[in-house]
């Protein structure tokens, strides 16, 4: 994208100011990290699944020796981290699930002798509406960021350009309140908005904002954004917009196309879960490159045996840098498919691609003849 000069100052002082100054008060590095991904999202993939193939190795000795849950499991399965050398031993260790981290939270799924109190805790909830709690060291969360920041800036979400994140809380997630929180706002450039005013009778505050900040980039979910050009189209309001990233939910083609159309700027998708950034449109495809340096991404059926690319089926992940609450092998409840073996990106990236994400497994319907729908079908056809 093209900055103006100011916003080249803005970019330039918050990455090289603003951010160390953030890291050092959260004390989250992420600047030894970014220029690390920024080098390596160009790589082979041969040399990307090398650097897989070893931090699994890795991973997979660690959570064997220092997380009960994994220990346990794998001893019932006779799986030792010694038969795991690389990707293609994946489908020996057997699938871990919610219910089963829930249940081992927090004694048997963290790692043994870790110090607690660097722990970032999370909860997120599910379709039981029962909070899932999981934990990261601080200095994971920096190499998290890392990987959110550099495919932020594929949308032209550099740091200090001007942004909107209407989800809940502020993207960076440091301060909620207080004089932080507005110092924070100013220094990265990015205010935090209510999503769920844009559903209800505060759309016009939204509106105003929104029209006040001119923002160059929203972040928000894809019902949220789809909603807002909605109402912004109403009311004949623009913004000077060069990129949306949405994530959080299904992105649905025609929340895609009102988007699009009414904002005219293109619209980014971003797939993740359970403190895991796993992939995101770099905007010259419809595929999603898949952080490798970061995240393990498997399709598989029911029993955990890997599909072919272009299949759909579960999807399976393995959370590459997360040692302090190791997921492994982790069947998130989604459904999606893994590109062709033959699909390219015109940017030129190494990093492997994601077909699509066509939502929750417990969206999906079985005929009795043995078809399955998904419900977005049902969303698109009585829209």
């Amino acid at each position: 994208i093209s900055l103006a000069p100011a916003e080249r100052s803005q970019v330039f002082l918050l990455r090289h100011l603003g951010l160390p100054m953030i890291e050092r008060i959260q004390r989250m590095p992420v600047g030894p990290h970014l220029p690390e991904l920024e080098r390596s999202q160009w790589w082979p993939p041969e040399q990307l699944r090398a650097l897989q193939e070893t931090q699994l190795r890795r991973l997979v000795q660690h959570a064997y020796a220092s997380v009960p849950v994994y220990r346990r499991l794998w001893d019932q399965a006779t799986v030792h981290p010694g038969d795991i050398t690389g990707l293609d031993d994946l489908a020996r260790l057997p699938l871990m699930d919610k219910r089963a981290l829930r249940a081992a939270y927090p004694d048997q799924a963290l790692a043994l002798g870790i110090d607690r109190r660097q722990l970032v805790q999370y909860a997120s909830s599910g379709s039981t509406g029962q909070p899932f709690q999981f934990v990261m060291s601080r200095a994971e969360k920096g190499r998290r960021w890392a990987a959110m920041l550099r495919c932020w800036a594929w949308a032209g979400a550099y740091q200090g350009v001007r942004q909107v994140y209407i989800k809940d809380g502020h993207a960076l997630g440091s301060f909620s309140h207080g004089l932080m929180h507005h110092v924070e706002q100013a220094a990265t450039r990015m205010i935090g908005l209510s999503a769920y005013d844009v559903h209800d009778e505060h759309v016009d505050k939204v509106i105003a904002e929104l029209q006040r900040y001119q923002p160059r980039v929203i972040n928000t979910y894809p019902a949220t954004g789809h909603r807002l050009a909605q109402e912004m189209e109403k009311r004949g309001a623009r913004l000077p917009l060069h990129a949306i990233i949405t994530s959080g939910e299904v992105l649905f083609p025609y929340q895609r196309e009102a988007m699009e159309r009414w904002f005219g700027c293109p619209v980014h998708d971003f797939y993740g879960g359970e403190g895991m950034d796993v992939a995101f449109q770099c905007g010259q495809s419809r595929h999603y490159h898949i952080n490798a340096e970061t995240t393990i991404i498997e399709v598989t059926d029911a029993d955990g045996q890997p599909l072919a690319p272009g299949q759909q089926g579960q999807i399976v992940l393995t959370n590459l840098i997360n040692t302090s609450m190791p997921f492994v092998r982790y069947a998130i409840g989604d459904l999606g498919a893994l590109a062709e073996p033959e699909a390219r990106c015109p940017c030129g990236r190494g990093l492997p691609l994601l077909d699509h994400v066509t939502g929750r497994s417990s969206d999906q319907l079985t005929l009795p003849g043995g078809r399955q729908l998904l419900m977005w079908y049902f969303t698109d056809l009585f829209r």
